[in-house]
């Protein structure tokens, strides 16, 4: 509104002042909206700090959880440093003692070889003065076992290395081969007075009922002959026929067909040896008959054949060589399919006709050249015979 300079024409009166009540409302409601208006920001600015304090208390809750489950890690990682620490000095010192285990097992062994070295120094030293003592100086009269009237020191003589009869009781072949060998010891030992033999055969005895009669008897022997004191022993050791029982047992050999002829002979001669203790019962050509019989049928007709016990000047040795030469030349029989293997038994009469088998014989020695049923070599088809 614009003013009009004074004088004017056209002024006017000025307006009325507007009415005082009402501008006092109008002030009054200024100032309540302020009021209100000022309420509302503290109330809004009191929220907004109350969030922003809530929001600073859980931040610092999380941030104290982090730090606590922070320092819980570093608790941890601390303890299995330390753990780790420890076994690894536990596992140092043990290392360390089984070094001075070594150490120490290795000093024992160098300690125990320097003396062993030294030992055998000593002894090799000894053997040399023995050595250079028997070379140099006479021969003398030495102290030994054996004294001027044929005994034996038994302090000093060993048992150890003599046959120990371990049983069974009354079996003649054990007991026989024992005292073999029991004479063969006490003739390589030089022992040959009655009663030295009777008091060492004691340690020589094992199986307890011969130990027992040796203990009861033994004395009473004393100043007797050995052969006294050793027909004792075999009356209390032996049946009587036990003779008789061995020549039955070689008259009653069979050569098996597990068995080769040497096994078979030498059987035969070890039956003889034991038969022949001390007193010769069977001979040798005796002996090359029995085992003639017990021979293998095609075996037999060689033997026969060849005339080998009707030799002059009969040696057992080249019967047994000869014999065993027609062993070797016996076919051998061959596997069958869907069977075992056959044996030499299967070409005996005992499974064949006699006709049958002589064919078969024949025609073997004809196949190999030698068909000695006719006396002579025979190497032409025409000379094979039925």
């Amino acid at each position: 509104m614009q003013h009009q300079p004074p004088g004017s024409s056209n002024s006017q009166p000025p307006p009325n002042p507007p009415d005082s009540t009402d501008q006092g409302l109008e002030d009054e409601m200024s100032i309540t909206e302020a009021f209100k208006a000022l309420l509302t920001i503290q109330k809004n600015t009191a929220v907004q700090f109350q969030a922003a304090q809530l929001q600073a208390e859980r931040a610092q809750a999380r941030a104290e959880e982090q730090r606590r489950l922070d320092a819980e890690r570093l608790a941890a990682v601390k303890e299995q440093r330390r753990l780790d620490n420890k076994r690894f000095m536990e596992q140092r010192r043990i290392d360390a003692e089984r070094i001075a285990s070594i150490d120490e097992q290795r000093r024992l062994n160098n300690s125990r070889f320097d003396e062993q070295r030294r030992i055998d120094a000593e002894k090799l030293s000894l053997l040399e003065e023995i050595a250079k003592n028997s070379v140099n100086r006479p021969e003398q009269s030495q102290i030994s076992a054996t004294q001027a009237d044929r005994r034996i020191d038994l302090t000093r003589f060993r048992t150890s290395d003599g046959p120990q009869f371990k049983g069974p009781f009354q079996a003649v072949e054990p007991f026989l081969t024992w005292m073999r060998g029991v004479k063969i010891f006490f003739s390589t030992r030089n022992v040959s007075h009655s009663d030295d033999k009777r008091l060492i055969l004691g340690a020589l005895i094992s199986e307890t009922n011969l130990l027992s009669y040796y203990a009861n008897v033994s004395a009473s022997y004393k100043g007797k002959t050995w052969d006294e004191f050793r027909s004792c022993l075999f009356k209390f050791c032996l049946p009587e026929d036990w003779r008789t029982e061995l020549r039955q047992a070689i008259q009653h050999l069979e050569m098996s067909n597990t068995k080769s002829f040497m096994e078979y002979s030498g059987r035969a001669r070890t039956l003889q040896s034991l038969v022949n203790f001390e007193k010769d019962s069977i001979s040798d050509f005796d002996l090359a008959k029995f085992v003639m019989f017990g021979l293998p049928n095609a075996l037999k007709s060689k033997v026969k054949d060849f005339q080998l016990l009707a030799a002059q000047n009969f040696s057992y040795n080249k019967f047994k060589s000869r014999t065993n030469g027609s062993y070797a030349t016996l076919p051998r029989p061959r596997p069958s399919a869907g069977r075992g293997p056959t044996t030499l038994a299967s070409n005996t009469p005992n499974q064949l006709d006699p006709e049958a088998y002589l064919w078969r014989l024949f025609s073997y020695l004809d196949s190999v050249g030698k068909c000695h049923f006719w006396g002579k070599w025979s190497h032409s088809p025409e000379s094979a015979r039925p």
